[in-house]
């Protein structure tokens, strides 16, 4: 899938993922629609909410994207 046709908060995902892992799923960052779904990405795809070093992670990505996208 192409990065041109990510929309805005897409692109901020795919920006932070490819700064933060080397292996980017497109196929979850293209179902990302809103901030509520990011959070529900990280928190339980990833694994982020029950991992002590991770939630402080979780709980500043979603306040981002919610401050600018919402």
């Amino acid at each position: 899938m192409s990065e041109t046709k990510l929309t805005p908060l897409q692109k901020y995902i795919f920006d932070y993922e490819s700064d933060i892992s080397n292996d980017v799923d497109m196929k979850a960052i293209k179902g990302l629609k809103n901030a509520d779904d990011v959070y529900d990405y990280y928190a339980y795809e990833r694994g982020w909410e029950d991992d002590e070093d991770l939630e402080d992670d979780l709980n500043n990505i979603y306040s981002q994207v919610k401050n600018k996208f919402n």
